[in-house]
């Protein structure tokens, strides 16, 4: 039987820098594990940047040892027929907008396409809203993604199938096609999740009346609510509480955060750590050292935060933005407070110290729901539903 071909179409770029072509290292090892579930050939469509890479997170292509052929298109040209005609299906961004063409020539073609989606259009807005764009500019752009969004659903109604990342996505989309997957995205392998003897040492931490140990990892930025970090740490300074807060990352909040942090003296109780490595420094620090994690995100976007998180047993206090607020709704494994309402965050903290049985049984809970989506788990059940496609099942 003739192997099947899957050509994957992502957002993501790939940089050309001195004739070195280097990849995101998360979609890098996306495909990895795409390669492990999909036993035909593998071809990636993407587009070529010539500027300077990020400073994290990437990895040098090695075609010799690569499982995929990678074919290169210029940043301004279009995904052509030729590019996809040797498919027989098509995995393809739907929130770049430049890849929602792509249904239509595989309708023409009778090649299965499948759309990843993994922001609805409030986040959309929340984004242009939070941005630092001129009111014109904004209404531009408002208006921009509308027209979008129209083009982005009758797309989704050509393909035949979606994977939304995170239950507002798959709120938003699920009916407009047949075949729709859940699924909820993480860096983090099985052998990477807390062990029970792991979880029960940390856990019994709490019992000793110890400071509560608050965490935060992500981009220092006001849409990831890095803003409130400090405020929220003045409130529980203010009101007695004795804790530890931990901020992982760097961003354009940075030196105000510091800045902060002196002003109102809290020195000894809030460290920013910086960018660190995520598995060798990040994972070993949340599965020892954090009861709760603070997610102060105000956008709905389905970061891969919440299931790395839980993947080290540890549960998450947080703004109820719908990405939060769903997978609350799907375990029990955090508390959401009103988005941009610190106080009432504060109040959930204040609780939890005096409650820290709660905390170690949304703990457990945690690691229970990680199991489930663990970065294996997830892309055999994405792979899965591309095989039931391509064989009409």
């Amino acid at each position: 039987m003739k192997k099947k071909t899957l050509i994957i179409c992502p957002s993501v770029p790939v940089w050309l820098i001195d004739e070195d072509v280097y990849f995101d290292r998360k979609f890098y090892d996306g495909i990895l594990s795409y390669s492990g579930y999909w036993k035909g050939k593998i071809h990636l469509v993407m587009r070529c940047l010539t500027n300077n890479p990020p400073e994290f997170g990437i990895v040098l292509f090695d075609a010799d040892v690569f499982p995929a052929k990678l074919i290169l298109v210029e940043n301004d040209d279009e995904i052509s027929e030729q590019h996809i005609k040797k498919a027989n299906i098509v995995l393809a961004s739907g929130d770049y907008f430049k890849n929602l063409h792509l249904s239509a020539i595989t309708n023409r073609l009778n090649i299965k396409c499948v759309y990843i989606i993994e922001c609805i259009l409030e986040t959309r807005f929340q984004i242009i809203y939070m941005s630092d764009l001129g009111c014109w500019q904004k209404l531009k752009s408002f208006a921009w993604e509308m027209l979008t969004e129209i083009k982005r659903r009758k797309a989704f109604r050509l393909s035949e199938g979606l994977q939304a990342n995170g239950v507002p996505t798959y709120n938003a989309y699920n009916k407009l096609v047949d075949s729709s997957l859940l699924y909820f995205d993480s860096r983090n392998n099985a052998e990477f999740n807390i062990s029970q003897p792991e979880l029960e040492a940390r856990l019994s931490y709490l019992d000793d009346g110890h400071s509560l140990r608050l965490g935060f990892s992500g981009r220092l930025i006001s849409m990831k609510g890095a803003d409130h970090l400090i405020e929220l740490g003045r409130i529980l300074s203010n009101k007695q509480v004795r804790f530890k807060l931990d901020i992982f990352g760097a961003g354009e909040l940075t030196q105000n955060m510091l800045k902060k942090i002196q002003k109102y003296n809290l020195n000894d109780m809030i460290k920013l750590r910086g960018n660190v490595n995520f598995h060798d420094e990040l994972i070993p620090f949340m599965k020892s050292q954090l009861d709760i994690f603070v997610c102060c995100h105000r956008q709905s976007d389905p970061s891969c935060t919440y299931l790395e998180t839980y993947s080290c047993g540890v549960p998450i206090a947080g703004y109820a933005n719908r990405a939060h607020s769903g997978i609350l709704e799907q375990s029990d494994i955090g508390w959401a407070v009103p988005t941009n309402d610190l106080n009432k965050l504060a109040d959930k903290i204040i609780y939890l110290d005096s409650h820290r049985d709660e905390i170690k049984i949304k703990s457990r809970r945690a690691v229970e729901f990680s199991v489930n989506h663990t970065f294996e788990k997830t892309f055999k059940r994405r792979i899965e539903q591309c095989k039931m496609l391509v064989e009409g099942k």
